[in-house]
């Protein structure tokens, strides 16, 4: 009897029955379980096995074989290969419907709470150009080009993206900018093999006061004048003895050609682990915070500071937390890890 048991490389055809958490798709097989990455619900997928255990398999999209009856045109063009967006080509009313069934899984699956009375979600005002904050990777393998993008799908590789529609259009161009800059600088980008670099992290901050300055509605609050539109740009980076000057000279050309960016921060990681957030501020070209109006107040961010990034979201969720407590002027609240203090002073105000 030969043996059958799909293994790693196998090539298999599957339909989607579901989506996980995280972006997957969710198929079976001879009583398997196979998550693939990518791939909507209805859709007869050819997949290739990366992972066999006993329970589940996991595969990447080698194909679409027939399409979902829910399927939309995706709006990027980098949409596949990038793995900054996993579900363009779902309506965004069906990826709610969908994180939604996630929360009531969990809860009962996990947490053992049948039948938990979970509320509708509340939809992001705007499905494009809605984030406040981006983090964008350099890679430079061996010994080729140097790269800026956001990652491959299910891979650390760096895709070059000319385009990204989570942040406003503003971005990819500076994106573009500083990739230029970086490879004129002769500097390293950073390499995952080796863990040795120069170039680490771009983090690209945009808050929504004062995008539509000129010719947009005043910004929520209370009557104060908004300025203009900011745009603060970090470069996190490794040491190299000709790191300053190359930073500065960044600096200087973004700071020449955008006149949004308000300024350029140089922060130092040595910590070998990709995670975007510098151990130590090296230096300041212009201003180190930016001024985001949420609830009517005026909220300073920093280059490392925790806050929501997409802030009308964020605005939805405070009103809502805030109706849910229904405090008063005789509460007292605890605002835990509290990040810019976002919540706590928009409960303050009532």
């Amino acid at each position: 009897m030969s043996d059958t048991t799909p293994r790693p490389g196998d090539l298999l055809e599957l339909t989607v029955d579901g989506l996980a958490a995280g972006g997957r798709a969710v198929c079976r097989h001879e009583g398997r379980v196979v998550f693939v990455a990518g791939g909507l619900p209805g859709q007869r997928v050819r997949a290739r096995l990366t992972t066999v255990k006993r329970r589940f398999a996991e595969a990447t999209l080698d194909a679409v074989l027939e399409p979902s009856p829910i399927q939309c045109a995706p709006f990027c063009v980098h949409f596949g290969d990038c793995g900054g967006c996993a579900w363009q080509d779902l309506p965004y009313a069906e990826q709610l419907r969908w994180k939604e069934r996630f929360v009531v899984d969990a809860l009962g699956r996990i947490g053992g709470l049948r039948d938990a009375n979970v509320l509708p979600i509340l939809a992001s005002p705007a499905e494009r150009g809605f984030r406040n904050k981006m983090e964008f990777a350099f890679s430079q393998p061996g010994d080729g080009q140097l790269h800026l993008g956001l990652r491959r799908r299910a891979s650390r590789a760096v895709v070059d993206i000319t385009e990204c529609h989570l942040q406003t259009p503003l971005t990819a161009r500076i994106v573009e900018a500083v990739r230029d800059l970086a490879r004129e600088s002769g500097l390293p980008g950073w390499d995952d093999g080796r863990q040795d670099g120069f170039w680490r992290f771009l983090v690209v901050r945009e808050p929504e006061l004062g995008r539509n300055a000129d010719t947009g509605p005043p910004a929520e609050g209370d009557g104060q004048d908004a300025p203009g539109r900011q745009c603060m740009i970090q470069c996190i980076t490794g040491r190299h003895p000709g790191a300053a000057q190359a930073v500065s000279r960044l600096a200087e050309a973004l700071r020449a050609r955008f006149p949004e960016v308000t300024g350029v921060v140089h922060s130092l990681r040595l910590d070998p682990e990709q995670v975007a957030y510098g151990e130590r501020v090296l230096a300041v070209d212009g201003e180190a915070v930016l001024t985001e109006r949420l609830g009517g107040n005026d909220l300073l961010l920093g280059p490392d500071s925790f806050f929501q990034t997409n802030t009308a979201a964020a605005s939805l969720l405070y009103a809502e937390a805030r109706r849910m407590a229904a405090a008063g002027p005789d509460d007292t609240v605890w605002d835990l890890y509290s990040g810019v203090g976002a919540i706590a002073l928009h409960l303050a105000r009532a």
